[in-house]
């Protein structure tokens, strides 16, 4: 196909509005930056950052363009099927989000989130700006641009990153190996397949210059190369489907064309076979019935570096389809029209979690997403959100097929339709498989928006001017609609970004105390960021932090008695009042009901009145929101233990074991409980009964081994915990303990062996640090060891170490 010559001087009009030209730049900055953008420091969160520059972007738009009107005082519109149901999926939110019972959480949440009522309205927003601004063959071609400028510096940025290490390039920001510029890593997948999908669609369907199909060739194999490293195996499946519809609606035309041609009378015509799509569908089914082990069984033969920096690990978790369905029916049951609110899946997830969800390693996991965002918004939004999206899939598969199979005289006008239609759709269907980070987002409206604007330059959907200056009352209304607008979107634009430098506060806040351990300081930053944004999080961590304060305080040596009731009193009141304020703030978040119950708690081994009956009435209602977390249980057993009520401690103990029989803090809390109640003997005998009856259960031997380990046992213990390592490889408590029980046993080197994995999976952890280069230098395990660590690590309140565990998907989405 020729396209028609496109003039590359600008791609502004010189007779434009001004304002109107902002608008142009400001949705070109978007999309040119939101692959790239991100602000170089560990207090800025890198999510926030591009979802920042998203509405930045789309409220200097949406004022320059209300400015705009107000000066020409014309309005043009689409009445179109398609354009009101894009718009009626934002509107259907807004009412869900009304109804929800945590409305601020609906309508913005932290600020960063994808599942928001603010993001969504900005993404329609940036579709509707894109079909309007757009609309001609010479502003799609610098839309497109935008679009491509990026990837060749993101495929660097990658590529030196994959070579030099994950901590090259990380800014203290994309410090995790598989961090990417898009998002995560499987997001880098679904990136690069876009872009692969771009280029041959361009290759087939654009008649180019030597140096342009070079350039696409280039980028092509760039984008397939990394694909094969993220290897995403969704990604192979859908753009083997693509790369195969795209081979036959192209050989399908091509053949169709030839024929027309030769009826004419021109023989010399002939039918070109689109052979680039079918090399990528012939690479993608190689990649899927390769599996992935392509890298990985080179680089296990040759054994050079090169192949083996292309083998990358990567592991992300979210729920399933059987979780997504099971937790959507239970909450469409309660919530049938319109849904628990926008962004407020966790909720659900917390109330229906599935059992068998508890036997894995992530039953401590709040998921924020179900198994793909659409899935999650027909939990979220109901009937009606659910209703407003199939209407627009509907309308956007029917309009996009029918351009596809209507017949331009232009042949770059059929590109740019046949592109961002195909492009925008294979999009769209990742929104329904996966939660794609805002990046992807962005991309995905803004083809929406291109293939909008091509239905407007092939007459496919009307554009109709109204003039509302004409009318004295239409113009009076209308511009007081306008100045309202202006005015909203000023008030906006300041909570934005109230609510980021907030964030900015709170994540220095939690450096000042986790990295300086300066509390005092994080305490002042912690007071900053409520003053600029009322969020229950930055409440829950004060309270937090003023009882570790307490705990501090307790422990210092020459303070005068009146000083310390003053500081006591003080700190005290402050974690209190600051996680009542995150309950008020939030009552559906059993975090915040948990932070007010640990305030009352903090005092109830003083014999406070009522503090005992308040931290317990506060854990109730978290186990209310959160029924089927073992974590609740135990909080409310160490409450009884508090409370010296060692029988109900127990029971709560049970209660969390009959949740999750082998988890490990109730497991280690109990067998603490037995130890202090001298019955050490009959605990071992109720444990190896327990065992007995249940071999399969890795719980039961930590339990017995530890019980062992306190009646210096050690053999035994040693036994105990080896069974539960058998069951578990990686039970790090398991295998702390089985390397002490080795050295009380003089098995120095088969102690060393264990927390030389303890180092591989804990590499920052001190205590294994400090175990390790002791038994290596000959010393009593626990030689040289300071506060707040000890050696008797089988008599503290919690174990040692935290079982790690892969991340998750619901990372700053």
């Amino acid at each position: 196909m020729e396209p028609e010559h496109t003039s590359f001087s600008s791609p502004v009009r010189g007779d434009e509005l001004t304002a109107d030209k902002v608008v142009k730049w400001s949705i070109l900055a978007v999309v040119l930056l939101i692959p790239l953008f991100f602000i170089p420091t560990s207090i800025a969160s890198f999510q926030f950052a591009k979802v920042l520059l998203l509405y930045a972007g789309i409220i200097i738009a949406f004022c320059a363009c209300i400015i705009a009107r107000l000066k020409d005082g014309v309005l043009r519109v689409m009445p179109h099927y398609l354009f009101a149901a894009l718009a009626a999926i934002p509107v259907t939110m807004a009412i869900s989000a009304v109804l929800s019972r945590s409305k601020v959480s609906s309508i913005i949440g932290q600020g960063f989130e994808v599942g928001t009522l603010a993001f969504m309205t900005a993404c329609a927003a940036l579709a509707f700006f894109v079909s309007y601004f757009f609309a001609t063959k010479r502003t799609a071609v610098y839309a497109y641009l935008a679009f491509l400028i990026p990837v060749p510096i993101v495929a660097l940025y990658q590529l030196i990153r994959l070579f030099a290490g994950g901590s090259a390039l990380s800014f203290g920001v994309l410090t995790n190996p598989t961090s990417t510029l898009i998002g995560g890593w499987n997001d880098l997948g679904i990136y690069f397949g876009v872009v692969a999908l771009f280029c041959f669609i361009s290759l087939e369907l654009l008649s180019l210059d030597r140096p342009l199909k070079i350039a696409f060739g280039v980028v092509l194999g760039v984008s397939l190369f990394f694909l094969s490293i993220v290897n995403f195996t969704i990604v192979w499946y859908i753009l083997a489907g693509f790369a195969l519809i795209f081979f036959v609606y192209n050989f399908s035309f091509n053949k169709s064309r030839a024929y027309e041609e030769f009826s004419s009378g021109d023989t010399t015509t002939r039918r070109t076979v689109p052979v680039i799509s079918l090399v990528v569908l012939l690479i993608s089914v190689i990649f899927i019935l390769l599996r992935g082990n392509l890298y990985t069984a080179t680089a296990d033969l040759f054994n050079t570096p090169v192949l083996q920096r292309l083998v990358v690990s990567n592991v992300e978790v979210r729920p399933s389809w059987s979780s997504t369905y099971d937790i959507a029916k239970n909450s469409l049951r309660q919530d049938p029209i319109f849904g628990v609110g926008p962004n407020r899946f966790v909720n659900e997830w917390l109330e229906s979690k599935p059992q068998p969800v508890n036997s894995t390693i992530f039953w401590g996991t709040d998921f924020n997403y179900g198994i793909g965002l659409i899935p999650t918004f027909i939990i979220t939004t109901g009937l009606l959100g659910t209703l407003a999206w199939l209407v627009f899939f509907a309308l956007f598969l029917y309009m996009g097929f029918r351009a596809l199979f209507t017949k331009m005289q232009d042949p770059f006008s059929s590109y740019l339709t046949v592109s961002s239609f195909i492009l925008a759709l294979y999009l769209w269907v990742f929104t329904v498989l996966y939660v794609p980070s805002a990046p992807l987002l962005v991309l995905t409206f803004f083809f929406t928006g291109m293939f909008m604007a091509s239905l407007v330059e092939n007459k496919l959907v009307p554009m109709r001017s109204i003039s509302f200056l004409r009318d004295p009352r239409m113009s009076f209304a209308s511009v007081l609609v306008f100045i309202v607008l202006l005015l909203g979107m000023l008030v906006t634009s300041y909570a934005i970004g109230r609510r980021f430098i907030a964030s900015l506060y709170f994540n220095r806040a939690l450096a000042e105390a986790n990295v300086s351990g300066n509390l005092e300081r994080s305490e002042s930053f912690l007071l900053r960021s409520v003053q600029l944004s009322n969020q229950d999080q930055f409440y829950r961590t004060l309270s937090e932090l003023s009882l570790i304060r307490i705990n501090q305080l307790l422990s210092q040596q020459n303070i005068s008695q009146t000083v310390l009731e003053n500081q006591f009193r003080a700190l005290l009141a402050t974690a209190q009042n600051a996680a009542q304020a995150a309950v008020n703030l939030d009552v559906t978040n059993y975090q915040n009901w948990l932070a007010l119950g640990r305030a009352y708690e903090s005092v109830v081994p003083f014999k406070v009145p009522g503090a005992y009956e308040k931290a317990l009435e506060s854990y109730n209602e978290a186990r209310k929101l959160n029924p089927r977390s073992p974590a609740i249980p135990l909080v409310m057993a160490r409450l009884d233990v508090a409370n010296n009520n060692i029988p109900k401690a127990k029971e709560h103990i049970g209660e969390a074991l009959q949740l999750k029989n082998d988890y490990t803090d109730a497991i280690f809390f109990l067998s603490q409980i037995q130890v202090n109640e001298g019955d050490i003997k009959s605990a071992i005998q109720s444990v190896e009964a327990a065992a007995f009856l249940n071999p399969n259960n890795p719980g039961v031997y930590f339990q017995l081994g530890l019980l062992r380990y306190q009646d210096k046992n050690y053999t035994a213990a040693a036994s105990a915990f080896e069974q539960a390592v058998v069951l578990v490889p990686d039970y790090a408590n398991a295998k702390y303990f089985l390397g002490l029980s080795y050295d009380n046993m003089n098995r120095t080197q088969d102690a060393i062996k264990q927390f030389e994995e303890l180092k591989a999976s804990n590499p920052d952890n001190a205590e294994v640090n400090l175990i390790l280069t002791n038994l290596k230098a000959g010393r009593d395990a626990f030689a040289n060891v300071r506060p707040p660590l000890d050696n008797k690590p089988e008599s503290r309140s919690n174990p040692p170490l935290k079982e790690t565990k892969p991340e998750s998907e619901t990372d700053d989405r």
